[in-house]
């Protein structure tokens, strides 16, 4: 039986031995994926530590570069569990059809929308795609990305995710931020204090406090 390592870009899959005969199966199962890579997170602590350690109730300072890990590890869990970003971030979401990017994964897209660039691949490299041919709704949850009627359908290369957004999302600033969501960082943070047993990956809701949850399933953006 032939087979040969296949490596799908952008390190989607894993480089895999790869039975020929299943390559026509897979090929369709890879057309239909889709998905979001951050070009440039934020990163910034949301909750201070001084209000994290009035939260814990603690006056000491040994857990101070533990408490920052966890707040951290909250703004993760809680931009996970929302589908947001709590404050600027950059990211491309790819596809194969113009169509794959008509909603977009992560929220709330920020204002200077109008500068988010809708690319193709054709010819070897990427062609960004005028901006009278698509349209981009913030007034929507999740935003969405339409054509208008001057859209041209290019042809695109045979290759896989051969079209991309570049967009925006995030909070302006901090204090933008809603409450709820800041609230559900302490809490998350506090849990994950007290009880500093391992989390399983994958299992993200059950390990995050119901109270936290409550907090945030208002702002849950669902996406697919």
């Amino acid at each position: 039986m032939w087979t040969f390592n296949l490596v799908v870009n952008k390190g989607y899959l894993k480089s895999e031995k790869v039975e020929l005969s299943k390559i026509t199966g897979l090929r369709k199962k890879l057309k239909k994926m889709k998905y979001y890579e951050l070009e440039d997170y934020h990163n910034s602590q949301i909750i201070t530590t001084s209000e994290l350690k009035t939260h814990l109730r603690i006056t000491f300072s040994d857990d101070d570069n533990y408490i920052v890990d966890l707040e951290k590890a909250a703004v993760r869990m809680v931009e996970e569990f929302t589908n947001l970003f709590l404050l600027r971030t950059n990211g491309e979401q790819y596809g194969n059809t113009f169509n794959d990017l008509k909603i977009l994964f992560k929220s709330p897209l920020m204002e200077d929308a109008a500068t988010s660039r809708v690319s193709y691949y054709q010819n070897g490299g990427w062609i960004v795609m005028p901006t009278i041919e698509r349209e981009i709704v913030r007034a929507i949850k999740p935003s969405r990305v339409y054509a208008t009627a001057d859209f041209s359908n290019p042809t695109t290369d045979d290759v896989f995710q051969a079209w991309k957004i570049n967009y925006n999302v995030g909070y302006a600033t901090i204090p933008d931020i809603p409450y709820p969501l800041k609230q559900a960082i302490k809490i998350i943070v506090s849990d994950m204090y007290e009880n500093r047993q391992s989390v399983i990956v994958g299992k993200i809701v059950s390990t995050i406090p119901r109270t936290a949850q409550y907090l945030m399933n208002p702002f849950k953006i669902q996406t697919l």
